[in-house]
């Protein structure tokens, strides 16, 4: 928040763009994740069920995956 908004400088960004972001956030609110991957010219979104405000040992092959898969399709 001290920052400031944001989403000017994101409409800027130029990279294939992943949003991981928990369901269960206890800080940051999905919205937000939501609202940062739509400003973010072709980004994807995922939302994971049941993850907070961090990577939990259990859900790291799902993560894995997930950005495996966007790197690969980002080198294509």
């Amino acid at each position: 928040m001290a920052s400031g908004d944001r989403r000017p400088l994101l409409k800027l960004l130029r990279m294939p763009t992943l949003v991981i972001h928990g369901e269960s956030d206890p800080l940051v609110p999905i919205a937000a994740g939501r609202d940062t991957a739509a400003h973010v010219p072709g980004a994807r979104f995922i939302a994971i069920p049941g993850m907070g405000h961090d990577f939990p040992e259990a859900l790291l092959p799902r993560l894995i995956d997930d950005i495996a898969e966007h790197c690969f399709r980002a080198a294509a």
